[in-house]
């Protein structure tokens, strides 16, 4: 069954509540419409974003990539 995250708080079928935040496993039909309906993320999904993020080519000091220095070009005056 997959694990997922609850996004909102949950009643099932048979009147459990849950709150938002908790990690559950559903039957895959339950976690089918909870995806569906944005109330729930698969773990495994969680996990496999947080590991890209970590692979990024960004700069450990700066968050943005090093593109180099670049020099504004000056503008042309227009003649009267």
């Amino acid at each position: 069954m997959p694990e997922v995250r609850l996004l909102s708080p949950f009643t099932d079928k048979d009147g459990n509540h849950y709150a938002a935040g908790e990690v559950i496993d559903f039957d895959a039909a339950t976690v089918a419409t909870l995806r569906a309906d944005g109330k729930a993320s698969l773990i495994a999904d969680e996990e496999a974003a947080a590991k890209a993020a970590n692979e990024g080519v960004y700069g450990a000091h700066v968050s943005r990539e090093d593109v180099g220095h670049t020099k504004a070009e000056e503008t042309k005056k227009e003649k009267k």
